[in-house]
């Protein structure tokens, strides 16, 4: 049976390193008692099934704290892919929010002519507005005119009789109507002048809603801080989460090294007991055991060491 082999893996935690001390010292006190026992061993089946049975818990016991650890590495796997995932998207967020400060930064200077251009809009709407009201005046006062003529008209119907009277009337009524036709096709050529500086203005209006005022880039700056603090959490808690990790792992190793250890010497525990030769070999392996644990306990402490100096 050879000794324990040195782990070679990682080691971030104060708990690897007393783990490993107590099992060593739960090594050397099983040593020591299989060794009192032997200076007065009775040749029997008994006292052979009560160190087997006393092997047997010790196996049991170590290998449910194997499967507590195992439980506890799964659901921190799980945590820490949780928090890995959720900080990817902290930062994606993050940096659309930066790319959208950058596009604002550099379009606002832009703007500028845009703005200017909307001014002198509003200003010709304002001046279009009020040559519609006064031509709408004007439309309303041609129209009394023209209602009053067409009653001057009405009345002198009967002057249609004579044929010089009727030459008159009519050529009036021609020239009436001729104007009014005037006056709306004006008025037609207004109204779609004001509609289509209505649809610009409106295009220049969506326009500059689009750019952020004060009070909004002062939010997204705040947003951003936000970002950046919750990123730098996340960060900080996933660090943690792998270190948290490294040491169940190094746990989780120990305790596969204890219990494949605690296996072989049962399994040549019944073996050795009959044999007077192979006592004193089983004893002999037992020591070389004790002694890797120690060189093995002596490396990971110097390991530590190591670890707080760079920390």
């Amino acid at each position: 049976m050879a000794p324990l082999a040195a782990h070679e893996g990682r080691l971030t935690s104060k708990a690897v390193g007393s783990l490993v001390e107590m099992q060593t010292a739960e090594i050397q006190q099983i040593a020591e008692d299989y060794s009192r026992k032997q200076l007065s061993l009775v040749p029997g089946v008994s006292q052979q099934e009560r160190m087997l049975n006393s092997l047997q818990r010790q196996l049991e016991a170590k290998q449910q704290a194997l499967e507590k650890c195992r439980q506890r590495v799964d659901k921190l796997r799980a945590e820490y892919e949780a928090k890995q995932k959720d900080q990817k998207e902290a930062e994606k967020a993050l940096q659309a929010a930066s790319d959208a400060t950058e596009r604002l930064e550099m379009g606002a200077g832009d703007n500028e002519p845009l703005l200017k251009k909307l001014c002198t809009l509003l200003r010709l709407d304002e001046e279009l507005g009020q040559q519609e009201t006064e031509f709408r005046r004007n439309c309303r006062e041609e129209l009394k005119r023209l209602q009053g003529a067409l009653q001057e008209l009405g009345a002198a119907e009967e002057a249609k009789k004579s044929p010089a009277g009727g030459a008159a009337i009519t050529e009036e009524e021609d020239k009436v109507h001729q104007q009014l036709e005037q006056d709306r096709e004006k008025l037609q050529r207004m109204r779609m002048l004001f509609a289509k500086k209505n649809r610009e203005i409106a295009v220049i209006q969506r326009k500059i809603d689009e750019v952020p005022s004060r009070a909004e880039l002062s939010q997204y700056q705040r947003r951003f801080i936000e970002l950046y603090t919750q990123v730098s959490a996340t960060h900080k808690e996933t660090k943690q989460f792998y270190t948290l990790y490294n040491t169940l792992d190094d746990i989780r190793v120990y305790l596969d090294k204890e219990i494949g250890l605690l296996n072989s010497i049962l399994e040549t525990f019944t073996d050795a007991m009959n044999n007077p030769a192979a006592r004193e070999q089983f004893l002999e392996q037992f020591e070389k055991i004790v002694e890797g644990v120690k060189h093995n306990r002596v490396k990971v402490e110097k390991k530590a060491s190591r670890s707080k100096s760079i920390t």
